[in-house]
């Protein structure tokens, strides 16, 4: 017998081909030994002719040792393959197993917690400055980028021109502003990072399902890196203030691109505010320095007494920082700031006061409230002009208005009940609304989970726990502010979660109520 494919040999033909020449009587038959590998009765297609003959009887003795090889070959070979297979799935299994053991909502949220291990899961929220100052950049050079990058691509060839002009469209192509258009689109990058692919990001990833034993908590406390990550987000958005300025005092910005990069520097300035919010409540040297300087960016020196002022009161009715239900937003805000800025100043004069520290002295925090603001001001206005000065100032209200919409979904609808004695409750975890989704936590540093912070406010933002107890929002604080926005839509997503957490609450206390207790029944 010989092999179809003459380069082959006999030792190799099991693993190559299963078809051999009959080299007898019949040379012209073409056999296929694993035609009927069950059975040794095996038949042959001559190779110019169109019927089926029997093999001859002495080929069945060769046809059949030859399918007993054929049969331990392949199982070997199918070990082989599974054994292969298995190495190359093993990194899969791993991950998979990896996967399971991380707590989240999918498989995404997982792998993000297996890649950014420990502070670096906070390093997301670097990219809030930073694409920041792309914006900044991009509204002035945007244009110049753009047609680097088209010229890279097509060459010389006016490419726009070309399709418009192929698809009927030179009229409305040639309407279009499109240096402006592409400025707006730059200079809204911040703003579309905050408020549309944050939340979008928390689709993804779900939502952090994490849970710390207490060695753990202790250790997280510990770690400097979780530090890192605040400082380096305060320097860059110094940065990505310093950059919208230039671009607004320099660029000779279309009013629509200068709005555009006012809202982009309103976002970063309330993630700058979550990181001010840490700071003020750290007991680590220099916090509350870097705190202050940070706050003066926004005019709103005040508001590091005045959150002090807003745990103690949290959940009582004249409480700035907690909305009452029915409440907009556009009523909550004028209350908010003018809460803050009262409590702030109040609690400055009753340290003054205590202190025996006169009104005049340097010491007086309220001296550098108006002073620091007004400095920065003045040198804005000095480095790049009116326009520049304009977006300090509009970026501070933004950032301002933000902040004020967060604490008014934070704790919306929640007040402390009163005792016989017309005292207030403690705080509990009912008291404050969690939304407990990944993206938006590792960027506002889990603000969100709000009701731990209110149980214990010293503990730092990177050993907080998610709290079962706490009313639960459906979505995360970007995409609650968005809806609150339109109050009859808020009222009508959050007042009908508010009476089923309500209505779960009172049932959960009658089951304790009416649960006997075992010492009292065996007595």
């Amino acid at each position: 017998r010989r092999f179809v494919n003459p380069q082959l040999h006999t030792g190799s033909y099991l693993e190559r081909t299963n078809m051999i020449v009959v080299a007898a009587k019949r040379p012209e038959l073409l056999l296929s030994a694993a035609q009927k590998p069950h059975h040794c009765q095996t038949y042959c297609q001559p190779l110019y002719r169109h019927r089926t003959v029997p093999l001859p009887a002495q080929f069945r003795l060769g046809v059949t040792s030859l399918q007993r090889r054929d049969t331990t070959v392949n199982a070997t070979v199918r070990d082989q393959d599974r054994l292969q297979s298995s190495v190359m799935l093993a990194p899969l299994r791993t991950l998979q197993r990896q996967l399971s053991a991380v707590p989240a909502d999918n498989p995404l949220g997982a792998l993000a917690k297996i890649l950014l291990p420990g502070p670096a899961l906070y390093l997301p929220a670097l990219l809030i400055p930073a694409i920041t100052i792309i914006a900044a950049f991009g509204s002035v050079h945007g244009v110049a980028w753009v047609s680097w990058v088209l010229k890279l691509v097509f060459g010389d060839n006016n490419v726009l021109a070309i399709w418009s002009k192929q698809w009927g469209l030179s009229p409305y192509i040639d309407w279009v502003n499109w240096p402006v258009v592409v400025s707006v689109l730059f200079a809204s990058a911040g703003a579309l990072a905050d408020f549309i692919a944050l939340p979008a990001l928390d689709v993804a990833l779900g939502r952090d399902l994490d849970v710390d034993d207490e060695e753990r908590i202790a250790q997280l406390g510990e770690s400097g890196g979780y530090r890192g990550v605040l400082y380096a987000f305060a320097v860059m958005h110094l940065g990505a203030l310093a950059a919208s300025c230039h671009a607004a005092g320099t660029g000779n910005l279309h009013p629509a691109a200068l709005s555009a990069l006012i809202i982009s520097q309103s976002g970063c300035g309330s993630v700058m505010l979550t990181v001010v919010h840490e700071l003020v409540h750290s007991r680590h040297r220099g916090s509350a320095t870097l705190a202050s300087a940070l706050l003066a960016t926004v005019g709103t020196m005040h508001w590091s007494l005045a959150h002090h002022a807003h745990h103690l009161n949290v959940g009582k009715f004249d409480d700035p920082a907690t909305a009452r239900r029915g409440e907009t937003l556009y009523e909550f805000l004028p209350r908010n700031i003018l809460g803050n800025v009262l409590d702030g100043h109040r609690m400055e004069r009753h340290r003054l006061s205590s202190k025996g520290i006169p009104w005049w002295s340097p010491r007086n925090r309220k001296i550098w409230w108006v002073a620091c603001p007004s400095a920065l001001a003045a040198l804005v206005y000095t480095l790049w002009g009116t326009d520049a000065l304009m977006l300090l100032l509009w970026q501070g209200m933004g950032a301002n208005f933000l902040l004020g919409a967060v604490d008014y979904v934070e704790h919306y609808g929640l007040v402390r009940g009163k005792d016989t004695r017309g005292r207030y409750e403690r705080v509990h975890a009912k008291h404050s609304w969690e939304a407990n989704w990944m993206a938006t936590s590792s960027v506002t540093f889990r603000l969100q989970r709000h009701a731990h912070h209110h149980l214990s406010a010293s503990t730092p933002y990177q050993a907080l726990q998610d709290n079962k107890q706490a009313p639960q929002l459906p979505a995360s604080y970007p995409a609650m502010v968005l809806l609150a926005l339109v109050p009859p839509l808020f009222f009508a997503v959050v007042d009908a979660r508010l009476d089923r957490y309500k209505a779960a609450s009172i049932a959960a206390e009658d089951r304790v109520e009416r649960t006997p207790n075992p010492v009292l029944k065996e007595e």
